[in-house]
């Protein structure tokens, strides 16, 4: 099901990229145009869930169901231009990687990718703005099915209205794929949410604005004397 929600999100893509240029536009303008409508898919269907308190992994799996059934018979009227496309992309890498600076640099590129990932993969995210907002929000969008306002101390008080654009493709990593190598840790969906640094940290902000009174509260109570 995490493969059909996958295809269905590059056919979209490349249906809606494809609408919006004409059959003359340059291979570049091709892909960029669909690199960008599938982080605007993700956006349309992440918002509409979360608005519905509905950012679960059976609403979001009928959705990339309904979607595919929808532009299945599109895809199918027009699978000989989705062929060229393509070839076009495959020949366009071939002739970049037979010249060997390019194929180089592409190496040295994929090597820092997977050494990254592999990175990702084995050890838990360290990073400051991944363990303040850019996982947490994640965590907590798939936790609640929703985007709760954290109300809590210091950063986290402003950090839950950054905008949500650059951090929802990491949700759905973590709601389809039931885990969180993609951003966090990879045993996070194995063990209990309180082992992700992330989910702590959004836990221990919690427990902090709880216990710590309001200022209107410390001048309504009288203080107290404890004796033994």
């Amino acid at each position: 099901m995490t493969l059909l929600a996958a295809l269905a999100l590059a056919l979209a893509a490349w249906a809606l990229g494809r609408a919006l240029l004409a059959d003359e536009a340059p291979l570049r303008a091709r892909l960029a145009a669909t690199l960008t409508a599938g982080l605007f898919v993700q956006a349309v269907a992440f918002n509409l869930l979360t608005s519905l308190h509905l950012f679960r992994r059976p609403a979001a799996l009928a959705l990339a169901a309904a979607l595919a059934a929808v532009l299945a018979p599109r895809v199918i009227a027009r699978r000989a231009e989705l062929a060229r496309d393509l070839r076009a992309s495959s020949a366009a890498l071939g002739a970049l990687l037979r010249d060997p600076l390019t194929a180089a640099m592409a190496l040295s590129a994929a090597a820092v990718v997977a050494f990254r990932v592999l990175r990702a993969t084995v050890s838990p995210a360290l990073a400051w703005d991944s363990l303040t907002y850019h996982l947490v929000r994640p965590v907590l969008w798939v936790q609640h099915g929703y985007d709760p306002v954290e109300r809590a101390p210091d950063q986290v008080g402003y950090l839950t209205f950054f905008p949500r654009g650059g951090d929802v493709p990491w949700a759905w990593s973590m709601l389809l794929t039931r885990s969180s190598a993609g951003g966090c840790e990879s045993a996070a969906w194995r063990c209990p949410s309180s082992t992700c640094p992330a989910t702590r940290r959004a836990a221990k902000t919690r427990s902090m604005a709880a216990a710590w009174p309001s200022p209107s509260a410390q001048e309504s109570s009288p203080p107290r004397c404890e004796t033994p």
